[in-house]
């Protein structure tokens, strides 16, 4: 969208250049900041509805808790992608400075590429579920296994099979 803030489209980078022989119009900072406000501001938003909605709808499903707890903290890496586009929106009075953008708008240009990046970040982390839970049974043993009531516990104590002399298990 910022690239065709300026008319022709080659004016916005070359602008800024030392030997700049393109001639050209660009919107002024007041408008790009009043697009920059909505832009995040809907961005900010969008990051809450998104995040909170599915939460409140989890709330009375029949997942197993600890699914449940995962689900939660991940779709609450939303109000943290949301972060980033709160420090957009402080950072965005450095828009305007039009003596040296590179320099002033750091700050907007980091908070403008980490928002994605969490985003990505959070929608990989689902598929990463299965991963874990292989390695915590190859790393820790069987999670299936619980020792709450030993005395479920199998014994030894049973019939053989005949053709593989092998112990069946009785409960």
């Amino acid at each position: 969208m910022n690239i065709f803030y300026c008319v022709p489209i080659p004016y916005y980078w070359d602008a800024y250049a030392y030997n700049n022989s393109t001639t050209g119009v660009c919107v002024s900072p007041a408008t790009m900041m009043t697009a920059l406000y909505v832009q995040y501001g809907i961005s900010v938003v969008a990051d809450w509805v998104t995040c909170l909605l599915p939460l409140i709808l989890l709330k009375d499903s029949l997942m197993d808790t600890k699914l449940k707890i995962l689900t939660w903290c991940l779709l609450g890496m939303g109000i943290f992608a949301s972060g980033a586009g709160i420090a957009t929106i402080i950072f965005a009075p450095t828009y305007t400075d039009v003596d040296d953008f590179t320099h002033t708008a750091y700050g907007l240009f980091v908070a403008q590429t980490t928002e994605p990046f969490i985003g990505m970040l959070a929608a990989s982390f689902s598929t990463y579920y299965p991963l874990f839970k292989s390695l915590r049974t190859t790393l820790i043993g069987d999670p299936g296994i619980k020792m709450k009531n030993l005395t479920s516990i199998p014994t030894t104590e049973g019939l053989k099979d005949a053709k593989t002399e092998s112990v069946y298990m009785s409960v």
